[in-house]
């Protein structure tokens, strides 16, 4: 029976969803998107908002892995992965409260409104580690605006498994309606087996299992969520009665034609590939801390001795998660030397803004009045930011003629 395995997997689903944002991976949530210092931390690895070319490759992966997979499997997400869909399963006692009590409903709709609480927050430790709200809770000062998201969403939760529950599958879902564009005659679908549609009793066990209220023996309906209801339901009858296998199936196209390698699933398996590689590159190719490097206006050039001296105004951002060393150097010129410091240790999720003295051998701009330079942070761990700045000489006024 199909339900059994779709059980498994909504469980599993489900407390990885719940016990996600408690964990922690090199000291920050495993998947989180911190509001206050606009960072993602994804994995053990912390982006920041001047990084989310790395967000935009992720959300192009997701959505073309998503056009990928209703191209070949349908609405397998609808029916076993889709938050609505194993929420309102967890529910199902809400579908038969119209012949109850009035007591027992109002206790049904009590325990949907205590799991729209839990759910809303937990939503909400996707921005807020639970591991702040909880005390932040205990003591009272949970924020407003964290209560008003958290009050707002308990209600849409609450509104949306109490009333809405599989007509939103069925009428308002943006990915219900893709399926017209995304289908063709080889994709996975729920249907009858053609072949055998005469064995049919029409005992109608297939339409009353349906959560969509739908007859899949009239042909693929847009509301059909793939489920697998109706398979199960009718494999019970038709074992029964005729020791025979369900007339219903999972289908590739009507008539079960398994065709992968088409126009329409190529491209977008692709473009769905191109995506990953790009932000697997772009994630594991980022550095872990950035270093910028700006002039300082109020110093100009000037020579003292043998050396020339510039000034530039330094900033260090470390973006990972533990702390980090950083020494200061060029990529060509030997002989300089970088004053106060050259070295800094910069703490977790820290910057450090600095003004620094460049001290370069006159003989490099006697020539030119201005070198292009790299300068190169290096951490203790070899990672290498570099940094291109302007090294001028002094300007030298022309003496004026004795008339």
């Amino acid at each position: 029976m199909i339900q059994k395995y779709r059980s498994k997997v909504k469980i599993a689903y489900t407390l990885i969803l719940i016990f996600l944002p408690f964990l922690k991976i090199k000291g920050n949530s495993a998947l989180r998107f911190d509001i206050p210092s606009l960072k993602l931390f994804f994995f053990g690895f912390t982006i920041d908002i001047n990084n989310f070319f790395l967000v935009l490759m992720l959300t192009f992966f997701i959505i073309f892995a998503f056009f990928f997979a209703t191209q070949v499997f349908g609405r397998v997400w609808c029916g076993w992965l889709c938050p609505q869909t194993v929420i309102v399963d967890f529910t199902r006692f809400i579908d038969f409260m119209k012949k109850k009590p009035a007591v027992k409903k109002a206790m049904n709709y009590l325990i949907v409104l205590l799991m729209s609480v839990l759910i809303a927050a937990n939503m909400i430790w996707y921005f807020v580690s639970p591991y702040d709200f909880f005390p932040r809770l205990i003591s009272g000062n949970l924020s407003p605006v964290i209560w008003v998201f958290w009050i707002v969403l308990t209600g849409i939760t609450f509104l949306n498994f109490a009333f809405v529950r599989h007509t939103f599958c069925k009428t308002v879902c943006p990915y219900a309606k893709l399926q017209s564009v995304l289908y063709d005659d080889h994709t996975m679908i729920i249907a009858m087996d053609p072949e055998r549609a005469h064995l049919c009793m029409g005992c109608a066990a297939c339409v009353r299992a349906c959560p969509v209220n739908i007859d899949i023996g009239k042909g693929v309906n847009s509301a059909c969520i793939m489920c697998a209801e109706c398979i199960d339901a009718c494999e019970k009858m038709m074992r029964k009665n005729q020791n025979q296998p369900s007339l219903i199936r999972y289908s590739y196209g009507y008539n079960n034609e398994k065709k992968f390698f088409r126009l329409p699933v190529v491209v977008s398996g692709t473009l769905t590939l191109i995506f990953l590689i790009t932000f697997l590159f772009l994630l594991f190719s980022m550095k872990p801390f950035d270093f910028e490097v700006f002039p300082n206006p109020k110093f100009s050039a000037r020579q003292t001795g043998e050396n020339v001296i510039n000034s530039y105004n330094i900033v260090l951002t470390n973006k990972s998660n533990e702390r980090v060393n950083v020494k200061l150097t060029l990529d060509k010129y030997k002989k300089f030397k970088i004053s106060p410091a050259d070295s800094f240790e910069i703490e977790k999720g820290k910057s450090i803004k600095q003004t620094v003295f460049l001290l370069l051998p006159a003989e490099y701009v006697e020539k030119r009045p201005i070198l292009d330079i790299n300068m190169i942070a290096i951490s203790e761990k070899g990672d290498k930011v570099k940094s291109e700045l302007s090294f001028r000489r002094p300007f030298k006024r022309k003496k004026r003629k004795k008339k």
